[in-house]
């Protein structure tokens, strides 16, 4: 039954007020007016396409924003996370808290955590590690943008936090400042330090020098000291550890290397630390090597030096008591040797360790000095030396022209600017290590390398990371995941 009012149905009167009647009746206008519905259709996807990028763009600003606060926490190396993050803790930690403190004067921010999807504000844990990562690998992208085709020189240094920490430097030649300029790349995680030749020892024996020297002041004390923890402790495993100790370091072994180490030690600790000096020449650098060469090479034909050594020693095992043991022939199987009776034996264990024991150490680090500095390396850098001075002779021109195959009219250019290059000392390599202490605190010890690693380059290398592009680090962003993320980039 249909209701009339004034000849007109209600029903009628209902569809007027429909939407999809006022569509179809803007239509007919339209189409009255002689609008082509494909133009139409065009205007729509223009309005839709333009209200997407506005959308967009509003986005990218809020995610530009969030990058600004990591860049910040980074450039300064503070830590980002609170040990609780509910809306209601007073301390969620620094990047939570300045998001809060933008929220107030902000009104992109304040909108986007307010009436934004909530499982796309993009302030979790997770995301703000990804977020440092991508920090890290545009800085990373634009130092192999530099490094593109120049000559360079890698200078590596280890020290360690919990771990070994291996930190590497770049020191490359930018022909615009016609200087050289340093640039940190990565640290690099060792899991031993064991060397494999004198260049490997130089480079990690030293830092144990000073350890060595403690133990050898300090013997007495310290065997003293790990008896009575011995003694007043009430747990197995720490009695276990303190006899293991003790039945290390009261052994003859122990005691004639470590009195014959440390004066070797010291020349060694000696010599690295005038090599840091950033002001050295390479032909001081250079000479300063060749005293260390010597200088080993003299131990081993100074008798006294021996003597007083293993007098010592014999006084260090009489203290307390360790037995020196006597000479033993070794006895070979007669199918290896027929005539094994006849093998020489030491007279006594003074001449066997002199032989056996110094004699090879020595000789493996004087060997090692001249492989790492072999006669053609040496006049190379004396050559070079000299033309730094100004004073090349004719031999040391056809030297190093030969060498870099250049002609005598490229040859300074060139040599000058190669040579420019090569760090003479690995100093610069602390300026990591001393940032990174300020990152690997106590309690931020569980921080993997990784995220270490992605820390480390903004806070040591702060020009960059200030002037690092951020639409660069959005589009990283985009491709970190194989799907489009929630907001719109």
């Amino acid at each position: 039954m249909v209701l009339l009012i004034g000849k007109v149905p209600l029903k009628l009167l209902d569809h007027e007020k429909s939407q999809c009647h006022i569509d179809s009746v803007i239509s007919w206008e339209h189409l009255k007016k002689g609008i082509p519905i494909d133009v139409k259709l065009d205007k729509q996807k223009e309005i839709t396409l333009a209200a997407r990028e506005k959308t967009r763009l509003e986005n990218r600003d809020i995610i530009k924003r969030l990058i600004d606060v990591i860049i910040i926490l980074t450039k300064n190396g503070s830590s980002f996370r609170g040990h609780l993050e509910h809306e209601d803790c007073v301390n969620k930690g620094l990047f939570l808290e300045i998001v809060d403190l933008l929220k107030r004067y902000d009104p992109i921010i304040k909108n986007h955590l307010e009436h934004g999807l909530k499982n796309a504000q993009y302030l979790s844990g997770k995301i703000q590690n990804e977020l440092v990562a991508l920090v890290h690998n545009v800085m990373f992208q634009e130092i192999c943008k530099r490094l593109n085709g120049q000559q360079i020189a890698v200078m590596a240094d280890e020290t360690s936090d919990c771990g070994h920490i291996e930190q590497m430097a770049i020191v490359y030649f930018d022909d615009v400042e016609n200087k050289p300029i340093e640039l940190f790349i990565s640290l690099e995680r060792l899991e031993t330090t064991d060397a494999q030749s004198i260049f490997n020892v130089l480079n990690t024996i030293v830092h144990k020098a000073e350890a060595v020297t403690s133990i050898q002041d300090n013997f007495s004390v310290i065997i003293q000291t790990v008896n009575e923890i011995n003694y007043s402790t009430k747990q197995p495993e720490i009695k276990a550890k303190g006899k293991g100790i003790i039945s290390q370091c009261l052994n003859f072994n122990f005691i004639i290397c470590l009195e014959l180490m440390h004066p070797i030690l010291q020349l060694i600790v000696k010599v690295s630390r005038v090599l840091q000096d950033p002001g050295l020449s390479i032909l001081t650098a250079l000479e300063e090597i060749k005293c260390l060469r010597l200088a080993i090479e003299n131990m081993r034909s100074d008798s006294l030096f021996y003597d007083d050594i293993y007098d010592q020693s014999q006084y260090i095992c009489e203290e307390h008591g360790v037995n020196i043991p006597s000479v033993r022939p070794r006895k070979l199987p007669a199918r290896r040797d027929e005539n094994w009776k006849n093998q020489f034996v030491f007279e006594t264990k003074k001449e066997e360790i002199r032989v056996s024991t110094m004699y090879p150490l020595i000789d493996s680090l004087v060997q090692g000095i001249d492989e790492c500095f072999n006669q053609e390396s040496t006049s190379i850098i004396t050559g070079v030396g000299k033309m730094l001075k100004f004073e090349l002779s004719k031999d040391d021109i056809n030297l190093l022209t030969n060498h870099f195959d250049l002609s005598k009219d490229e040859f300074h250019r060139k040599v000058l600017k190669g040579f420019s290059d090569i760090p003479v000392t690995s100093a610069s390599c602390e300026r990591a290590f001393s940032k990174l202490t300020h990152i690997k605190t106590k309690l931020r010890t569980t921080m993997t390398q990784g995220p270490l690693e992605n820390v480390m380059l903004p806070y040591i290398e702060q020009t960059m990371a200030k002037n690092v592009d951020i639409n660069d680090v959005i589009e990283e962003f985009k491709r970190m995941v194989p799907y489009e993320r929630r907001l719109a980039l």
